[in-house]
């Protein structure tokens, strides 16, 4: 090769770099891409914390849980998980009166009406969240149809309580092993089931979801089940997705540009099989989190996972996604709260989101890009946070280095901002840190109540200056812009 050839692709290779590093941000103002729900951001708690006594050893009647819980409305509450397929429903015996219980993963276990009672008391008294409850698939005939007897106890005592429950029923079946699979046309007929089941008991839910994959491919599974169920018989499809192997992950995946960009396809992909088999449908991510297998100890619960979590919901926002799950409120390494109920920094991230981030999502060119080390999201502001008009920007630098991104809307780029900024504390790259800083002060709690979570306010410039390994929002003010008002 040449030399004059060799310069001419070195100075294209570095053109090509100055053009990435340029991060101009182009938002359409006018339009309204799409719209999800009021509860876009919602959490889970797995089925196993509910069952065998464990939900009754915490007081969720505490003024902490009532301020931690009610700050994330408005929400859906999923109870699900592995362990909802191996629950069974006791309606006339008490935890005191039951036998000692198997404590393997695999084995049946019991929800007395008293953990009921406390499930819907915390739910709809002290939250002031919506609920759906994963329904055991694995209870069967012998002609292998679904045994739904157990649930229609479930479902009569819920109903004779008034209480408005949701149901999805049977959790990852695309996963069952072959001595207790469930075929995707199998599962259809028995969502046909629950359906005419809750029609005979005079029990209209606002949403009946499924199938609850793990994968969207795996033996045609999701879109078998899909083109096979009675339409009528499911409101919500779902579907679950995890970066990585918990017990694989290291820290730098969990900012790689590649790992991030690898839900973007999935995203798209559950997207069109949704729409296509079942139009009426909304789709959600019935649950997700950094890495499956209960996260990763220390990389799951620190400030690094906010990276994930952050893009994901400006993903899964752009790609017509309803409801996503956040696994988990309580338990495992990735769970929101640590085990003395005191926030993660995906807590205060979840927060923030609720407060500040509305329905009506705005197109961000190139924002499904691949590639991208700066990673911007828009949303119309949430109200009454916010008036109509205003617009908040969902920001992720995911390099090692300050950089700077330029708006290319002449609107934001006069318009004066309010950010809110979260990095480790110190504002240093220690993203490993189990604290969060807001604008450089480290959040917690206050007498078990939420703090104060002031912007820092800016006056208008065309530059966002984007500190190294961090994220947050931007709420320009004033903009009035088209799509938002």
């Amino acid at each position: 090769m040449s030399s004059s050839c060799s310069c001419l692709l070195l100075l294209a290779s570095l053109i090509s770099i100055a053009a990435a590093d340029t991060n101009e941000i182009t938002v359409n103002l006018d339009t309204v891409q799409c719209v999800v729900s009021d509860q876009f951001l919602s959490v889970t708690i797995d089925a196993g914390s509910v069952g065998r006594g464990e939900w009754t050893k915490f007081d969720f009647t505490t003024s902490k849980m009532l301020n931690l819980a009610q700050a994330l409305r408005p929400t859906m509450l999923r109870i699900g998980g592995t362990s909802q397929d191996y629950l069974i429903f006791q309606k006339n015996q008490s935890r005191n009166e039951l036998p000692q219980e198997d404590k393997s993963p695999m084995a049946n276990f019991n929800m007395t009406i008293e953990d009921w009672f406390a499930i819907t008391q915390f739910v709809y008294d002290i939250a002031g969240w919506d609920f759906i409850f994963g329904l055991n698939v694995l209870l069967r005939n012998k002609d292998g149809s679904w045994d739904s007897s157990n649930a229609r106890d479930l479902l009569k005592y819920s109903a004779e309580k008034a209480q408005l429950v949701n149901w999805e029923l049977g959790n990852e079946p695309d996963l069952f092993s072959e001595n207790i699979s469930v075929k995707a046309e199998q599962l259809a007929m028995d969502f046909k089931t629950l359906k005419d089941l809750l029609v005979e008991l005079q029990i209209s839910p606002q949403y009946i979801g499924g199938p609850d994959v793990a994968t969207l491919n795996r033996g045609a599974f999701f879109t078998s089940f899909l083109s096979h169920v009675d339409p009528s018989a499911i409101q919500a499809v779902t579907w679950h997705h995890y970066y990585l192997n918990g017990a694989k992950a290291v820290l730098p995946d969990m900012f790689n540009v590649a790992v991030l960009d690898s839900f973007i396809n999935e995203a798209k992909e559950a997207k069109s099989y949704a729409f296509k088999y079942l139009p009426k449908a909304e789709l959600w991510l019935g649950e997700t989190s950094s890495c499956y297998g209960g996260g990763t100890p220390v990389l799951s619960s620190s400030f690094v996972s906010g990276f994930m979590w952050l893009d994901k919901l400006g993903v899964a926002a752009l790609t017509n996604t309803s409801r996503v799950f956040r696994q988990d409120y309580i338990g495992g390494s990735y769970s929101l709260l640590d085990s003395s109920f005191n926030p993660l920094p995906d807590y205060w991230l979840s927060v923030l989101h609720k407060r500040l981030v509305g329905v009506n999502v705005l197109n961000v060119s190139g924002a499904l890009d691949h590639g991208r080390h700066v990673r911007v999201y828009a949303h119309c502001a949430r109200q009454p946070a916010y008036p109509s008009g205003d617009v908040v920007l969902l920001v992720l630098n995911l390099h090692t280095y300050d950089t700077t991104a330029t708006l290319m809307s002449p609107s934001l780029a006069a318009a004066p901002r309010d950010v809110y900024w979260l990095s480790p504390p110190g504002n240093t790259t220690n993203v490993l840190s189990k604290e969060v800083a807001l604008n450089g002060v480290v959040l917690s709690l206050n007498n078990d109540s939420l703090p104060d979570l002031p912007p820092l306010q800016q006056s208008a410039t065309p530059t966002l200056h984007l500190p190294a390994l961090s994220f947050g929002f931007y709420v320009f003010k004033d903009t009035k812009a088209k799509a938002c008002m």
